[in-house]
C-alpha cells in the first residue's frame, strides 16, 4: 500500500481516540459567535492536549498517555443518514485529488512512481470518525460530557445541575445518542466567560463556588473574545479555516436534503440523477447548447428523447448500452435497505429531525449568510485565548478524564472478578461443553446483553483500557469475553472483540502472539454472516495497516481485494488502489498487476463520480502499459481518459487520449467499436475546436481552397490517416490542368470498336483503334503499369538523343518522378504554370473506411523577388498573395478503405517563379461519405429524414467531421561515411517535396491521332503525330529515341496516293489471269529513319501555339506477345533571363500484344541455266519457294483470312526476280485459316551496267494486285531494315559492298579433280544471298457484327540454299502428290514415282541409290524434322513399303542424269513422306559419299463408296 502522513499506531490512535459530548447553553453559544464558530468548532484545533497524560493501571504502574486525540462533538438526536455520510465521504475524496508530486515514489526499471495517495488518508480518517454507532461496542460511544454555560447565565450554579438531570434522563430514556453506562460517564463543567461582556468580580465569585462544589478535575473556566472584531490585529492566526470548509459543505449538503423529500434523494448536487452503478457511458452526452450546434432545427416532439449526440438518432437498448444507462438514471433511484454502515441508505430514515434542522438553519443565520470562505473565524480572540483554551484541554484530558478513567478500569476489575464465582465458573464450563465453540454460521446471530452484565462489563473494560491507551489490559478484557461471546453465538459482539484485541496486540510493545489470525476471523465474520460491510472495512483498514508494517505486502492486497464489493463505489476504488501500490512494493515488483488494478480502480472511481480519480488512474496505468504491444488494454486505457477528460471538460487532454487510440498500426477492436471510436474523437475533436472559437460552426469544412501555410496555420493536427511519408513521390508531368489519359489507355474521345480478337487459349483482346491519345508520363498510372524501363534506360536515351554518345550529362530531364528510390539531393526544377503531381501513400490500420474530404496539398510558396527578404507578419495581404502563387487542386470526397494503404494523388501548379514546400495535407475527416451506400447509414438517413424534415440538417448531423492537417516528413538515405555518421542516426538531404519553379519556357505536346493497343503480327498502323508547343517560347530540334525502334517509323510528309494503304502507291500496269506483274527498279537501299531520329519542322522549329502534324508507323512486329514501347522526345528551347533550361523532354510509354498473323518462309534451290529474264542473260539461276501459312486461330464467331498484295525482293548485289513457275486463277490471293499458300519463282543475277552505282540495290516485286507499294520509301523500307531480317540483311550486303564475294557462289558447273571428291565427306556450307524478301498483305476480319481491313508487311530472308558441296549429285522425285482410294474396296492402294539421278560434275561417278524401310514417326522427333519449313511428325503417317528393288547400281558419266522407277504400297489413309531414300557416291579410293533426297509428300485420301 502507498506511503501515509501518519504511521499506523498514530492513525489507530486517531481512529479510536474517547468521544466527547459537548453541551453548551445558548447564551455560550452565542458568545461564540462572535468568532464566527460554535462552541464546538471553537475546540476543533485544540483536540490533542500539549502535554501528556499519566496514570497507573492494574499494577499501580505509572505510564504515560501519548498523542491522545479528543473526539469533541455536539450530540445529535438521530444518526445521521447515510446518504449524508455518502456525500461527506465523496467530498473529502473530491476536493483532495492533486497527487503529491514532490512526495515519496518508488522506482521500478526504469520507470517512476509516485508512493503517496492523501486521498486514501482523509477518507480513512472520514470515514473512523463518522461511522454509526453501534452496541456491540463502546469503543465509539461518549465516555464523557462538557456542559458548558456562559457567566452571562442568571444562575450558571443551577444551569449546571438542571442541565445534568435532564442529560441523565435522556440517557436513561433515549436510545441516541449512545453513552457508555452512566456511572462510568464523566461529567465535567466549564464556565465560558466572554472579556467583552462579562463581569470580572462575578467571574472569580463563580469559579470560587464552581470549584467549591465539584472540585478542581470537574470544572473550569475558560475567558475568551479578549479583543473587540474591529480591533486591528495584525497578528491574527485563524487555525480554524481548515476545519470550517467540510462543516460548512456539509451543512449545506444536509440542508438540501433536508428540505427535499424522499423520492429526491438520489438527486445529488453536482452529481447526475442516478447511482453510479447506472452510468457506464461509452459515448460522452453532449450538453443541450453542443446538440444545438450540430442540428439547428430541432422537433419539439423529440426534444424529450435521448438522442445520439453524433448523428441526433434516438438510441434504443438494443443499439447502445447507453440508452438503457440513461433511460434509468432518469427515474427515481433507491438503494439496498439493510445494516446500518457507509453507503447504505433507507428512504424511511433519510430525513433530519426538525429539531436538529432548526438548530443548523439559526446556526447559519447567526452567521449571517456569508459563504464560509468569506467568513473571519476567531477574530476576538488573541494569542492568550489560544493559550487559555489549550489549557482548558489539557486540564480536562490530564486531570479530569483520565484519573477519572483510571477509576473506572479499576472499579470494573474489581467487579468482573469478584463476580466470578465458583457458580459462574461452573454454568461457563457447562457452556463451553455443550454449548460452546461454535463457528459462526450463514445466518447471523442476535443476542441481547444487559449493560450490567459480566461481558458486557467485560468489553467496557477493554474499550476504557483501550481509549486510555492500557493495551495489555484491553487485549486481556476482549480475549476473554470473545469466547462468551462465541459461546453465546453472538457473532457481531465476538467479531467486535476480535478486531480491537488483535489491534490490542498491534498497539503493545511486545506482543503476545500474532494479530492476523484474530483480523482475518473478524473480517470474515463481519462479511459472511452478519453483512455488516463498514465494520469489515474497518477491520481491513486495521489489518491491513499491521500487514505493512511487517512488508506482507500480497496479502495486505488480498484484503483490500476482498472488500471491493459493489456496497461502496467509492470504497472499492481507493481499496483497489492500495491493492495496486502493495502489488507494486511487492518484490520483485507486480508491475502490471498495478497497473491493472489501478485499471480497475479507476472503473469505480469513475461510477463513484471520482472523475478526477479515475483520470488519474488511467493515467498511471496508461504508463505501464503504453507501448508495450497490449494494444487492447492501451485502447481501453485511453478511451477511458478520454472519456473522463472530456467529462471533466478537459477538451485537451479528451483529444490526445482520442488520438492515441486512433493511432494504433494495427488495432484489435471490432468494427462497430472503431465506427463509434470515430464518432467519439470527431465530436470531441470539433468541442475542442469550438472551446476556442465562440463563433466556430461548420463552415471551415467546406473551405477547400485556403491551402497555404499561412492560411491553415491554426488548423489543428489530425490523427487519421496515417502518412508513410517515406514513400511519397513527386511526379512532374509537365501538362496543363487538363486531364490526359496516357499510353494505351483510352482518351477522351469515344472508340467504336468493331471487333473482338480472341488468341487462342480463349483471351479476348480489341483490335480497336484508340484515339486522341497523349504522349507523356504524366501520370503515376503510366509509371505504375509495369514499365520495364528504369531511370537509367531513359538516361542513357536522353544521352544518345542529346550527345549521340552515352557519357557527359551532369542533369538529366528525364527524372521526372521523385520517390524514395531516387537521388533527391537535388532540387526539382518545375516551369512556370505547369502541373505537379505528388502522390502520398495513406494508411488505414482501422477496420472501418475513412472518409476524406475537401482534400488538398499544404503548401509554402516564396517567389524569387522574395527570397532574400526577412519574413513580415502574417497579415491579409501576405495571405492573398500567397493563395496567388500556386492553383492546388482540391479532391472533394476521398474513400480509404478498410485496412488498407491507398495513394493520394494531388496536384499544384505554380504560377510565379521562387520556391515552392509541400509541407503536408489538409483535409476534413469525416464520419461518413457524401454518398453513404451501407444499409445502416441508409435506413438512419430515411428515419432522420422523417423526423426533421430537412434534408440539409440530416446531411449536416450525419457528415460531423473536423478539418485539419498532417505533416508529410522525408528523410534521405542514411549515412555511413565515417564512424561518427554509423554511430548515430544521421540522413541525408531530401529536397524532393521543394520546388524550384523557373520562368516558363516551351512546351512540347506530342498527340496520337489513333494509338492501338493490340496488332497483328506484322501489322502496319498509319498514325498522325501531332506536334504543338504549349508554351511561351520557340522550340526547335526535336528528336526521338527508342529503346525499341523496329516499331516505328517516321516520315516528313504524308503519301499523296494511299487509296486506304499505309504505304505509298505508284500506278501498275494489270496483272492478267495467265502471267503475274513484274516490276524492278534500281535505287537505294536505306532507311529513311536513322535513330535517333530527327523530326521534319515547317521552318525547323515550332514558334508558341504553332503545331505540326506528320506521319507515323507503328509496326506489329515479327513476334507474338506483350511487348513495351518507349518514346523519347527531345527538343531544344530558346533560352530565357534565369532560366537553366537548355533543352527539354518528353517520356512516352505504352504496352502493344501482338497477335499470331503470317508464317512466312522462302526456301532456295539452285537452277540449271534455262533462259533469260526481263531482258538480261541468267548467268546464276535459284529457284525459290515462297509458303505463306495462315496460323491466326479463327473461331466460329470471327475468322481472319489474308490476301497477297506484293512480294518485293531488296538486294545490293543485283538480285533480281524471274519467271514464276504456275498461274493465278482468281484474281487475288487469299489464305483462308489454317491453309498454305506455296508460290515458286526464279531468281537471276543481273548484269552491271556501267554507270550503276553498285552500292545501289534492286528492288523487285510481284504484284498481286493492280497497285504497286512503293517497298523503298517510308515506311516499307524502314520497318524492314530494323526488323531482324533486315539487320542480317544490312550485316551481308555490308560484307559483300566490302569485297567479301567468297559468300557468294556462281551457278557454273563444278570443276573438281578426282582426288578432291573423297573431301566432299562432311564438309556442308549454306550459301549466304545478299537478299531479303518482304511480303505485303492484307487481313479481312470478319464478325457477327461486321468486317474490319488490316494491313501489315513480314519481312523474310531464305531460310535454306543448296549447299555448294553437295551440288556433284542431285536427286528429285516425280510423282502425284495426291491420291484417292477406296481402301473398303482395296486393302492395297499403290502409288507409282520416279526417282531423278543427275551428275553435274565433269567427273564419271558410281553412284548407289537405296530405298530405306520406312519407320513409324509419329513418336519420334528429330531436330531436323523440327524446322519451321518440315511438316510436324505428328502429322505424318508410317507403314509404307517399296514394290520392286531396294537397291539400284549406275555409273553415270559427266552432266548425264538417269531415272529409276519404283513404287510405294499404301495400307491405309495419311501423309508419307517418300524422301526415305538415300544415294552413295563410291570414289575411286573406295569411300562412300552419301547424299539426302530433297523432302517429298502425298496425301493418300480415303474415297468413299455409295
Amino acid at each position: 500500500m502507498a506511503n501515509c502522513a501518519q504511521n499506523a499506531k498514530e492513525f489507530i490512535k486517531q481512529a479510536f481516540g474517547p468521544r466527547i459530548a459537548i453541551i453548551a447553553s445558548p447564551d455560550a453559544e452565542k458568545a461564540c459567535q462572535k468568532n464566527n464558530l460554535s462552541f464546538v468548532e471553537l475546540l476543533k484545533p485544540f483536540c490533542r492536549p500539549s502535554t501528556e497524560g499519566q496514570i497507573r493501571d492494574l499494577q499501580h504502574q505509572l505510564y504515560v498517555v501519548q498523542n491522545l486525540l479528543l473526539h469533541m462533538s455536539e450530540p445529535q438526536p438521530n444518526p445521521p443518514p447515510a446518504v449524508a455520510t455518502k456525500k461527506l465521504l465523496d467530498d473529502v475524496v473530491a476536493r483532495c485529488h492533486s497527487p503529491v508530486e514532490l512526495g515519496p515514489s518508488i522506482q521500478v526499471g526504469d520507470m517512476r512512481f509516485n508512493a503517496s495517495t492523501p486521498w486514501f488518508e482523509v477518507y480513512r480518517k472520514a470515514f473512523c470518525e463518522n461511522m454509526r454507532v453501534s452496541d456491540h461496542e463502546f469503543i465509539r460511544h461518549y465516555v464523557a460530557c462538557i456542559f458548558v454555560v456562559s457567566t452571562n447565565h442568571s444562575n450558571p450554579i443551577d444551569e449546571f445541575t438542571r442541565m445534568l438531570q435532564k442529560q441523565m434522563t435522556k440517557m436513561k430514556e433515549e436510545k441516541y445518542p449512545k453513552y457508555i453506562p452512566p456511572n462510568h460517564v464523566f461529567f465535567y463543567r466549564l464556565l465560558l466567560h466572554d472579556v467583552l461582556d462579562g463581569n470580572e468580580t462575578r467571574v472569580q465569585t463563580l469559579q470560587n463556588d464552581l470549584l467549591t462544589k465539584y472540585g478542581p478535575g470537574h470544572s473550569h473556566t475558560l475567558k475568551i473574545n479578549s479583543r473587540s472584531a474591529i480591533d486591528e490585529y495584525p497578528a491574527h492566526v485563524d487555525p480554524w479555516s481548515q476545519y470550517m470548509i467540510a462543516d460548512h459543505e456539509n451543512d449545506l449538503m444536509m440542508e438540501s436534503i433536508d428540505e427535499g423529500n424522499e423520492d429526491d434523494i438520489g438527486d445529488l448536487p453536482g452529481e447526475p440523477n442516478g447511482p453510479p452503478d447506472l452510468i457506464k457511458s461509452i459515448t460522452p452526452v453532449p450538453s443541450e447548447a453542443q446538440l444545438d450546434k450540430l442540428i439547428e432545427k430541432k422537433d419539439p416532439l423529440e426534444s424529450e428523447s435521448i438522442k445520439d449526440p453524433l448523428t441526433g438518432d434516438p438510441l434504443t437498448e438494443a443499439s447502445d448500452p447507453l440508452t438503457k444507462a440513461l433511460r434509468e438514471s432518469s427515474l427515481t433511484t433507491t438503494t439496498n435497505a439493510g445494516g446500518a454502515g457507509v453507503g447504505e441508505t433507507t428512504m424511511a430514515g433519510s430525513r433530519v429531525e426538525r429539531a436538529l434542522k432548526g438548530e443548523r438553519t439559526s446556526l447559519r443565520q447567526s452567521r449571517s449568510g456569508a459563504p464560509s470562505s468569506a467568513l473571519v473565524y476567531g477574530q476576538c480572540l488573541t494569542l492568550a485565548d489560544h493559550d487559555r483554551i489549550r489549557a482548558f484541554v489539557n486540564e480536562f484530558a490530564n486531570r479530569g478524564w483520565l484519573p477519572f478513567v483510571e477509576k473506572s478500569i479499576r472499579t470494573l476489575s474489581e467487579q468482573v472478578n469478584t463476580r466470578k464465582g465458583f457458580q459462574r465458573t461452573l454454568f461457563s464450563v457447562g457452556k463451553k461443553w455443550f454449548g460452546g465453540g461454535a463457528k459462526p454460521s450463514n445466518q447471523a446471530g442476535v443476542s441481547h446483553y444487559l449493560p450490567d452484565s459480566s461481558e458486557m462489563q467485560m468489553r467496557l473494560l477493554g474499550d476504557l483500557a483501550f481509549l486510555a491507551q492500557n493495551y495489555d489490559v484491553a487485549y486481556s478484557s476482549y480475549h476473554t469475553c470473545k469466547r462468551d461471546f462465541q459461546t453465546d453465538h453472538a457473532w457481531s459482539y465476538y467479531a467486535g472483540a476480535l478486531e480491537l484485541a488483535a489491534t490490542a496486540l498491534f498497539m503493545q510493545t511486545t506482543p503476545k502472539r500474532d494479530p492476523l489470525n484474530y483480523f482475518e476471523e473478524s473480517i470474515t465474520v463481519y462479511l459472511s454472516p452478519l453483512k455488516m460491510h463498514p465494520f469489515a472495512t474497518r477491520a481491513t483498514l486495521l489489518a491491513t495497516e499491521y500487514m505493512k508494517s511487517k512488508a506482507l505486502y500480497r496479502d495486505a492486497a488480498a484484503a483490500f481485494i476482498k472488500l471491493t464489493g459493489e456496497d461502496s463505489d467509492l470504497k472499492g476504488g481507493l481499496l483497489l488502489e492500495q491493492a495496486a501500490h502493495c502489488f507494486l512494493r511487492m518484490s520483485p515488483s507486480l508491475v502490471r498487476k498495478y497497473a491493472f488494478h489501478l485499471i480497475l480502480s479507476g472503473h469505480r472511481f469513475s461510477k463513484a463520480y471520482q472523475r478526477r480519480h479515475a483520470l488519474r488512474m488511467y493515467g498511471q496505468a496508461l504508463e505501464v502499459y503504453q507501448d508495450k504491444s497490449w494494444s487492447l488494454a492501451e485502447d481501453h486505457i485511453n478511451l477511458c481518459l478520454g472519456h473522463q477528460s472530456y467529462t471533466l471538460k478537459q477538451l485537451d487532454d479528451a483529444e490526445m487520449a482520442f488520438r492515441q487510440l486512433l493511432s494504433h498500426k494495427n488495432s484489435l477492436q471490432p468494427t462497430d467499436i472503431q465506427k463509434t471510436l470515430i464518432k467519439e474523437f470527431l465530436f470531441v475533436f470539433k468541442q475542442h475546436l469550438m472551446s476556442f472559437d465562440d463563433d466556430g460552426d461548420d463552415d471551415d469544412l467546406n473551405a477547400g481552397s485556403s491551402s497555404s501555410v499561412a492560411a491553415t496555420k491554426k488548423l489543428p493536427f489530425l490523427p487519421l490517416p496515417r502518412i508513410m511519408s517515406q514513400r511519397t513521390r513527386v511526379l512532374l508531368c509537365g501538362v496543363d490542368g487538363e486531364k490526359k489519359q496516357l499510353g494505351f489507355r483510352l482518351g477522351d474521345e469515344p472508340t467504336d470498336t468493331l471487333l473482338s480478337i480472341g488468341s487462342g487459349d480463349g483471351d479476348e483482346s480489341a483490335l480497336a483503334d484508340v484515339r486522341n491519345v497523349k504522349a507523356g508520363m504524366d501520370a503515376f498510372d503510366s509509371i505504375d503499369s509495369g514499365c520495364d524501363m528504369s531511370l537509367d534506360d531513359w538516361k542513357r536515351l536522353e544521352e544518345k538523343a542529346v550527345r549521340g554518345k552515352s557519357g557527359g550529362l551532369t542533369r538529366y530531364a528525364v527524372q521526372t518522378c521523385f520517390d524514395d528510390a531516387t537521388d533527391n539531393s537535388g532540387f526539382p526544377i518545375c516551369v512556370e504554370g505547369e502541373k505537379v503531381l505528388v502522390e502520398l501513400l495513406l494508411e488505414n490500420s482501422l477496420q472501418i473506411r475513412l472518409f476524406l474530404g475537401n482534400v488538398s496539398l499544404l503548401w509554402e510558396c516564396k517567389e524569387a523577388k522574395q527570397e532574400n527578404e526577412a519574413e513580415s507578419d502574417e497579415s491579409d495581404n501576405k495571405i492573398s498573395l500567397q493563395e496567388s502563387c500556386v492553383v492546388s487542386e482540391v479532391l472533394e470526397e476521398f474513400v480509404l478503405p478498410p485496412s488498407a494503404t491507398k495513394p493520394l494523388r494531388l496536384s499544384l501548379t505554380p504560377l510565379r517563379t521562387g520556391t515552392v514546400n509541400v509541407i503536408g495535407i489538409v483535409y476534413n475527416l469525416k464520419a461518413r461519405g457524401n454518398d453513404a451506400d451501407d444499409e445502416d447509414e441508409l435506413e438512419r438517413k430515411s428515419v432522420l429524414q422523417k423526423r426533421h424534415r430537412s434534408k440539409s440538417n440530416v446531411d449536416r448531423m450525419l457528415s460531423i467531421g473536423v478539418r485539419g492537417k498532417q505533416i508529410v516528413y522525408c528523410k534521405g538515405p542514411r549515412l555511413n561515411r565515417d564512424k561518427k555518421e554509423r554511430s548515430m542516426m544521421a540522413y541525408g538531404p531530401d529536397y524532393r517535396l521543394s520546388l524550384n519553379v523557373v520562368s516558363s519556357t516551351a512546351q512540347l505536346r506530342v498527340t496520337f491521332s489513333e494509338f492501338p493497343d493490340v496488332l497483328l503480327c506484322g501489322e502496319v498502323k498509319l498514325v498522325q503525330l501531332e506536334l504543338s508547343n504549349c508554351g511561351s517560347s520557340t522550340l526547335e530540334n526535336v528528336r526521338v529515341a527508342s529503346s525499341c525502334p523496329k516499331f516505328f517509323s517516321f516520315g516528313s510528309t504524308f503519301p499523296l496516293e494511299t487509296d486506304g494503304y499505309p504505304w505509298p502507291l505508284e500506278k501498275s500496269s494489270g496483272k492478267s489471269k495467265e502471267d503475274i506483274g513484274l516490276s524492278f527498279r534500281r535505287q537505294p537501299i536505306a532507311p529513311s529513319n536513322v535513330w535517333p531520329c530527327k523530326l521534319t519542322l515547317p521552318d525547323g522549329k515550332l514558334i508558341p501555339g504553332g503545331s505540326a502534324t506528320l506521319p507515323m508507323w507503328i509496326y506489329g512486329g515479327d513476334e507474338t506477345g506483350v511487348h513495351q514501347l518507349d518514346l523519347l522526345f527531345v527538343y531544344d528551347v530558346h533560352r530565357q533571363e534565369n532560366t537553366p533550361i537548355k533543352y527539354r523532354v518528353l517520356k512516352h510509354f505504352s504496352r502493344l500484344s501482338v497477335l499470331s498473323s503470317l508464317k512466312v518462309g522462302v526456301k532456295m534451290n539452285r537452277t540449271l541455266p534455262e533462259r533469260t529474264t526481263c531482258g538480261v542473260d541468267s548467268l546464276e539461276e535459284k529457284l525459290a519457294f515462297l509458303s505463306v501459312e495462315n496460323v491466326y486461330q479463327s473461331t466460329k464467331e470471327r475468322s481472319v483470312f489474308f490476301q497477297l498484295l506484293q512480294l518485293s525482293a531488296l538486294s545490293r548485289h543485283q538480285l533480281c526476280l524471274g519467271g514464276v513457275s504456275g498461274k493465278i486463277e482468281d484474281e487475288s490471293v487469299r489464305v483462308q485459316p489454317k491453309e498454305t499458300f506455296l508460290l515458286g519463282f526464279r531468281t537471276s543475277k543481273r548484269r552491271q551496267i556501267d554507270g550503276e552505282d553498285e552500292r545501289n540495290g534492286i528492288v523487285s516485286n510481284i504484284l498481286f494486285e493492280n497497285h504497286e507499294i512503293v517497298a523503298s520509301l517510308s515506311p516499307c523500307i524502314d520497318l524492314f531494315i530494323h526488323s531482324p531480317a533486315g539487320e542480317t540483311f544490312q550485316d551481308s550486303s555490308i560484307d559483300a559492298v566490302d569485297g567479301n564475294t567468297n559468300s557468294v557462289s556462281r551457278l557454273a558447273p563444278i570443276e573438281l579433280a578426282p582426288s578432291q571428291l573423297g573431301e566432299m565427306k562432311a564438309s556442308k556450307k549454306k550459301e549466304e544471298l545478299d537478299a531479303g524478301f518482304i511480303v505485303l498483305w492484307r487481313a479481312v476480319v470478319c464478325a457477327a457484327d461486321g468486317t474490319r481491313q488490316l494491313f501489315g508487311q513480314s519481312s523474310v530472308l531464305p531460310s535454306e540454299v543448296m549447299e555448294v558441296n553437295s551440288a556433284v549429285i542431285h536427286v528429285s522425285l516425280s510423282h502425284r502428290h495426291s491420291i484417292q482410294h477406296d481402301f473398303n474396296r482395296s486393302r492395297i492402294c499403290f502409288l507409282p514415282l520416279t526417282v531423278h539421278l543427275q551428275n553435274t560434275s565433269n567427273l564419271n561417278v558410281n553412284t548407289i541409290l537405296k530405298l530405306l524401310p520406312p519407320a513409324d514417326t509419329r513418336h519420334k522427333k528429330s531436330k531436323a524434322d523440327s524446322s519451321p519449313d518440315n511438316l510436324p511428325n505428328d502429322c505424318l503417317t508410317g507403314n509404307y513399303t517399296w514394290v520392286g528393288s531396294s537397291v539400284c547400281h549406275s555409273v553415270l558419266i559427266g552432266q548425264e542424269e538417269t531415272t529409276v522407277q519404283t513404287s510405294a504400297c499404301f495400307t491405309r489413309p495419311g501423309v508419307y513422306d517418300l524422301s526415305r531414300m538415300k544415294v552413295d557416291v563410291v570414289t575411286d579410293g573406295g569411300d562412300i559419299v552419301q547424299f539426302n533426297v530433297e523432302k517429298s509428300y502425298v496425301t493418300v485420301e480415303n474415297l468413299v463408296s455409295h
